[in-house]
């Protein structure tokens, strides 16, 4: 349950608690009826009071900004569902991110094309670590650059945040250097690693990544990114530090946007425990949380969405005047089926009937949805060529979905369960709201067609309670919120899923959370004294000082 919740004012905001029928806001309690001299002296006055400026992000972070060290703050930041771009370097083909023929990404309705973008549907029980195709993640995307009918557009993905990021001094280069280190044996000076370190001190690691992929299996490849900067940053401080500062002396900071929240979140509990598909879960050890110092979430569906389960029934079209992705097509895509909303949650229903289960193979079997799709025969026969007609690959697709299913299941339990991060984490969430979301779905019976059939406070995409983890969703229970995720500091800002991440207010907030928020108690400082030595110097919190309290 979140310790501390920042709200901000704006369009949207919520109250928090009941309001009695009746109510209009006022105190029940009768006041004195105002004069109207008085009325006349209270408006002239709010006439005269100016709407509030947007932060200055530059003006503000600028000095701390300076005074910070190369290698002080290292930041890793994880992007969403579709915020990387993918592309398949033989032919150099884009499957997604601007610059294909068609716009946006590949055409999913050519053959070739959409074998590009599904990943394979496998005839055995490959480890899910394999199922993987020749595409790969080639930066995160930051402005996506397209043209439709021969007129140029241009979609700011994650552009703003990086711009919010640059206010406070942060920079990125698109290739890590060398691992060798800035001293050698016996600490003698390697000056060509010395020369290439010194004209390359970035501190914001964006790490790309393939998003079509099982979540779980993406820690292997997080923790080989995680390695690879630690050395990287390790070399920066030795630079500046004068001496041979060890990779493991490094921590990070952790900046995780939507679906990125839940990559980084399985890292920081499991480490690189593979999440396997029988017998006991991996354990929860928070292996990877040892490599980070401060972790904030943004707008995770930390619940799933219903939004999921739309798009695998109905397909999606992801940007107006493009080609629309087919059912099929998206349900081999294994990380879309572990974004669904919780059974228990009861957010899908038959219409006027009881709650189904949206990881129950035979309600999609029933109602032929996802690869078993009756509209799909042609997105089968693109992906299985090799079988002889469409029953065979429905078989295969049969199998292949309620695989994918279950390890979504699975992927489910391991991510809910209840525990506390390591003292020395700090995590913060922040929630969008001001939205009508997407909650919940029904179903008509006789023809399997679904349809959105309620909406919740929200983002315009991720709910309210699902950012939450709110346990209370479906009728279980009532009263204080429960949840199995702890966070240090809750912020909740009126704005819509990737807009926040835009929003100076929430920029302000970030910068502040990791250039200028007191780390542990040798941070801190009476006016008129001055900090003790052990704040003096980085402040990187890689360690906890003797007589810090614990969280």
């Amino acid at each position: 349950m979140p310790d501390r919740a920042v709200h901000t004012p704006g369009p949207g905001a919520v109250r928090h608690g009941p309001r009695r029928a009746g109510e209009t806001g006022a105190h029940h309690r009768r006041l004195p009826r105002a004069s109207p001299g008085l009325m006349a002296v209270v408006l002239l006055l709010a006439g005269c009071a100016s709407a509030p400026e947007q932060p200055d992000l530059q003006s503000i972070y600028r000095e701390v900004a300076r005074a910070s060290e190369p290698g002080e703050h290292p930041l890793i930041t994880v992007p969403g569902l579709l915020g990387s771009r993918l592309v398949e370097p033989e032919s150099g083909a884009v499957v997604w991110g601007g610059g294909a023929r068609t716009g946006l990404s590949a055409d999913p309705e050519d053959p070739a094309d959409m074998r590009r973008i599904a990943l394979p549907v496998v005839p055995r029980k490959a480890p899910f670590a394999d199922i993987s195709d020749d595409v790969v993640a080639r930066g995160v995307l930051e402005r996506a650059e397209a043209e439709v009918l021969g007129v140029p557009f241009v979609v700011d993905v994650y552009g703003g945040v990086l711009d919010l990021l640059a206010a406070g001094g942060f920079r990125s280069t698109p290739e890590p250097s060398p691992d060798a280190p800035v001293y050698g044996p016996g600490g003698a000076p390697n000056f060509a690693a010395y020369r290439r370190v010194a004209s390359d001190a970035a501190n914001d690691f964006r790490f790309a990544y393939d998003w079509r992929r099982d979540i779980s299996s993406l820690a292997r490849a997080f923790h080989r990114f995680v390695q690879q900067r630690k050395r990287r940053v390790a070399a920066i401080r030795s630079l500046y530090d004068g001496r041979s500062v060890r990779p493991e002396e490094v921590r990070f900071d952790l900046l995780a946007h939507s679906m990125g929240g839940l990559v980084a979140r399985y890292y920081l509990m499991h480490g690189t425990a593979p999440l396997g598909e029988e017998g006991a879960l991996p354990p929860l050890t928070w292996a990877g949380a040892e490599h980070f110092r401060r972790a904030v979430f943004v707008a995770p569906p930390n619940a799933g969405s219903i939004l999921a389960v739309d798009n695998l029934v109905n397909g999606k079209r992801f940007a107006p005047l493009q080609p629309k992705f087919p059912a099929a097509l998206l349900a081999t895509h294994p990380s879309v089926w572990q974004l669904f909303p919780r059974e228990r949650h009861r957010r899908l229903a038959e219409e006027g009937g009881e709650p189904l289960d949206p990881l129950d193979p035979a309600v999609w079997e029933r109602f032929g949805w996802g690869l078993l799709d009756a509209e799909g025969a042609d997105v089968r026969a693109a992906l299985m060529p090799e079988l002889p007609d469409d029953a065979a690959r429905r078989a295969r697709a049969r199998a292949h979905q309620a695989r994918l299913m279950r390890r979504a299941r699975r992927f489910q339990r391991a991510m809910d369960r209840w525990g506390t991060p390591p003292a020395h984490l700090e995590t913060f969430l922040v929630v969008g709201g001001g939205f009508r979301t997407p909650a919940a779905a029904e179903v008509t019976p006789e023809t399997g067609a679904l349809a959105i059939a309620a909406e919740e406070e929200g983002d315009g995409v991720v709910l309210r309670a699902s950012a939450l983890l709110d346990e209370r969703q479906g009728g279980e229970g009532a009263g204080r919120l429960r949840t199995p995720l702890r966070f240090d500091t809750t912020l909740f800002l009126p704005d819509e899923h990737v807009e926040i991440t835009r929003n100076p207010v929430f920029g302000d907030n970030l910068l502040f959370w990791l250039l200028e928020q007191p780390r542990d108690a040798a941070m801190l400082a009476e006016p008129d004294r001055p900090p003790p030595a052990a704040a003096r110097g980085r402040g990187d919190g890689a360690f906890t000082p003797a007589g810090a309290p614990d969280r």
